[in-house]
């Protein structure tokens, strides 16, 4: 019988002794490191994760995120919101979506029409559930170089200048024209031509590019092979999270926030090599400053109890840490050599301890962050938040960790939120709540 998550230290160690993982085994130490969305148990286990699944939304009561002050202010904002209030009216029940979403109710739904628009299409579908050993790694047609920059490079544009234009590259060579009467028809393809016109792009074209199953790009040749786009396909249901979230940033009072951004973080080997990248489907932005605080993720059918998301999921966020926090390792060293405790002996190391407990005995909890991603599984979505400390990141750089060091990373993630529905209803949990906790989080968090 496989291993399970681990989701705490004690359960991480007798993993990592059975598959052969030492304690004071290094990130760059080991066997090689695949793509985030191929992560196995062995990759996830070498991240130091401790991964807690499909905790009651109910609990997220218990983060300093979701304060009492905080919820009633989302509440408010809600309440005031005309297009939140139809909204409530409309998600009476489940069935409604699926029935009832005309354009009449598109236009009484306002800002969120076209996340409406595209969790009724998913809706329509219906939500299957995914197996372990399915290849979760991203379907999407992709006509650009094989060279890619890292998201290194992509933060400092947007660090800098955040609302700038980046022009976009076109093709060397328009597209072949086709007359009208053969719109249907799949077009031709020419192998002695290296055109990257969008021509040889067509839905039905045998020269698509896929994400593969075993590498970081492939050529699919069965038509069969997520070549038919429909209302279920994960591409939809990445759209309807972005526009859900776009909307929610308007009606707190804020554009440009939100990214729908194919990003890329890393984790380097050296300077010229990465360990490994993830992909993830969209960005957002803290209100009061230009710096990412979360990540969106988006699949196209149920996760269940398959771990092979949720692995994906925390390599996702150790390299989105990594890129936004290694500085803080640089920041640490600074104030080190410019707090040297004055005197010798006892004496400084009093002042030193003096020094460390001036905040009342919380210096623990004022050095540990979290990061959050939101994440759509057909109409279900999710909240992850994730809590490290700068040994964690120290071991993210390339740090070895001590027999006794603790740099873990908790991962706890918070759903299922069911977006078909308003109001909670038991157990089961509406778009209402989901709505007024991501606000939450995009009003800020516990982040350096």
């Amino acid at each position: 019988m496989s291993d399970g998550l681990p989701t705490t230290k004690a359960a991480w160690q007798r993993s990592a002794r059975r598959n052969g993982i030492g304690h004071t085994l290094a990130l760059t130490a080991g066997t090689n490191w695949v793509s985030g969305s191929k992560f196995q148990f062995e990759h996830f286990l070498r991240l130091r994760v401790l991964y807690t699944e499909e905790r009651s939304p109910q609990k997220l009561a218990e983060c300093p995120e979701f304060s009492e002050e905080r919820m009633d202010l989302m509440a408010r904002c809600l309440q005031r919101d005309a297009d939140a209030a139809f909204l409530e009216n409309f998600l009476k029940d489940r069935t409604r979506l699926r029935s009832h979403w005309n354009p009449e109710n598109a236009r009484k739904s306002g800002k969120f029409a076209i996340a409406l628009e595209l969790l009724a299409l998913i809706a329509k579908r219906g939500v299957d559930l995914m197996n372990d050993s399915e290849d979760i790694s991203d379907h999407k047609i992709d006509w650009s170089p094989p060279k890619t920059r890292s998201m290194t490079q992509s933060n400092a544009h947007y660090h800098a200048r955040p609302f700038e234009e980046t022009p976009t590259k076109l093709p060397s060579r328009p597209p072949t024209w086709l007359p009208p009467q053969h719109w249907l028809d799949p077009p031709s393809t020419n192998e002695d031509s290296d055109d990257l016109g969008m021509s040889n792009l067509s839905i039905m074209s045998p020269e698509e590019k896929f994400s593969p199953p075993d590498s970081d790009r492939r050529r699919a040749q069965d038509s069969h092979e997520r070549s038919e786009f429909f209302p279920g396909d994960e591409q939809t249901v990445n759209a309807a999270l972005v526009a859900l979230m776009m909307a929610l940033s308007w009606l707190l009072g804020r554009t440009g926030r939100v990214h729908h951004d194919r990003a890329k973080f890393s984790i380097p080997n050296d300077s010229e090599t990465c360990l490994y990248s993830a992909c993830v489907d969209g960005l957002v932005m803290h209100f009061d400053r230009d710096k990412y605080s979360g990540f969106m993720e988006a699949k196209r059918d149920f996760r269940g109890q398959n771990s092979s998301v949720r692995r994906q999921i925390a390599a996702q966020m150790a390299a989105f840490i990594y890129e936004l926090d290694s500085g803080l390792i640089d920041q640490e060293t600074e104030e080190q050599t410019e707090k040297v405790p004055k005197g010798k002996g006892k004496n400084a190391k009093a002042q030193e301890k003096k020094s460390k407990n001036k905040d009342g005995g919380n210096e623990e909890m004022l050095n540990r962050f979290r990061k959050w991603m939101v994440s759509l599984d057909g109409h279900y979505a999710y909240i992850n938040i994730a809590t490290y400390d700068r040994q964690y990141v120290k071991f993210l750089s390339g740090s070895q960790p001590s027999a006794a060091d603790d740099a873990f990373m908790d991962m706890v993630e918070y759903g299922r939120f069911d977006l078909r529905v308003w109001r909670d209803s038991g157990e089961d949990v509406g778009l209402g709540s989901f709505l007024k906790h991501v606000g939450a989080l995009m009003l800020g968090t516990a982040s350096p």
